[in-house]
């Protein structure tokens, strides 16, 4: 029977704390439809797949290539619809090769299928990854050495032996459902364990990393923290990859052992839930704020999306009011997060945030 040593830190419990309090605020924020729209979740999903590819060492360098690029840019595209059988349409999409929109779509129609911890689901999960592909599904788990790679392809740590996979795939499983049923320990503490120790085995020779990241989602999701349908934690661990995988790398190397070190990856996880937290609190806060924008301001927020950024004078030509009424409102814009306030004197000027 697997037995890990979780000793939470005070400092882990402090934040745990702070990502109950604004899931409890969230669960009352989704009731807002406008905010917690389908529109918005399927953004989301689309954003946590894109992300999950590029995290994946696995994916080829080409695919890698564009869709880092694209999120670098600031390029995501935007979908259009969901049909029934879980296509989507993107537009913006002519630099968005062919054969990455199918990875994409296998990625997003996978966190749609329902899911428990089990060796069945698991397998499914990998099987699903080949269907529509053109690829023939391989053996059930890996069959060589195998190590973690980094988007570099850089290993961050060696994965177990190929013939310990399936005992000790059932006994991360077995432990993880008995923990989680138990409620003795955190959900988070479990949840993060697990994925660490998903990755250590890494059971499929291509798959287990963007499968990982799927399966912590889900996880979250049935435990209390669905605010990740709308604020996914993977295009956080993309954005700050480094951080992400030393502290993997920091981690794995007691993992089985006297777990030394697991609290250096529990606290950037935990770190990373309450930073999305965090995020989507704010933008809550700035679409009820948007909601109380008075004419003057809806005029001067059209001026600045229309030219990126703008003088104080410009917006007073372009809409024709008082410029001692231009400076009020676009300070008031700013304090409340909308504009981001440039340089300083005659040369201030106003950006979108």
């Amino acid at each position: 029977m697997l037995n890990i040593q979780i000793r939470p830190s005070l400092g882990l419990l402090k934040q745990i704390a702070k990502i109950e309090y604004l899931a409890g605020a969230w669960s009352r924020l989704r009731l807002n439809e406008s905010f917690a729209s389908k529109h918005r979740a399927e953004q989301a999903s689309l954003n946590e797949a894109v992300s999950s590819l590029c995290l994946d060492g696995s994916t080829s360098a080409v695919l890698s290539i564009q869709l880092r690029e694209m999120l670098n840019n600031g390029e995501l595209p935007q979908i259009v619809s969901r049909e029934t059988e879980g296509n989507a349409t993107f537009q913006h999409s002519s630099r968005f090769a062919h054969s990455s929109l199918d990875e994409v779509n296998r990625l997003m129609d996978l966190a749609e299928l329902p899911f428990t911890l089990s060796i069945d689901d698991l397998l499914q999960l990998k099987a699903a990854t080949f269907e529509n592909s053109g690829s023939e599904p391989e053996a059930a788990y890996r069959q060589q050495l195998g190590s973690l790679l980094d988007p570099n392809n850089r290993s961050v740590f060696p994965a177990i032996s190929a013939f310990l996979i399936e005992k000790r795939l059932l006994g991360l499983i077995d432990w993880t459902q008995r923990e989680l049923e138990a409620e003795i320990l955190h959900p988070l503490l479990v949840i993060g364990t697990f994925h660490l120790l998903f990755l250590q085995i890494l059971p499929f020779p291509n798959e287990s990393h963007r499968i990982a990241l799927l399966i912590m989602h889900k996880l979250l999701e049935k435990h209390g923290f669905d605010s990740v349908k709308f604020q996914p934690l993977t295009p956080l661990f993309f954005s700050q990859e480094e951080a992400y995988y030393n502290a993997l790398r920091q981690a794995e190397k007691t993992a089985g052992s006297d777990w030394s070190t697991l609290n250096t990856w529990l606290e950037f996880f935990l770190d990373t839930m309450l930073s999305a937290g965090k995020a989507l609190q704010h933008e809550s806060e700035l679409s009820f704020s948007r909601s109380r924008l008075s004419k003057v301001q809806e005029q001067i927020l059209t001026v600045v999306k229309a030219h990126g950024s703008v003088t104080r004078d410009r917006v007073s030509k372009e809409t024709g009011i008082n410029l001692n009424t231009v400076k009020y409102n676009l300070s008031v814009l700013a304090q409340r997060g909308h504009l981001r306030r440039n340089g300083g004197g005659r040369t201030t000027n106003y950006s979108l945030i």
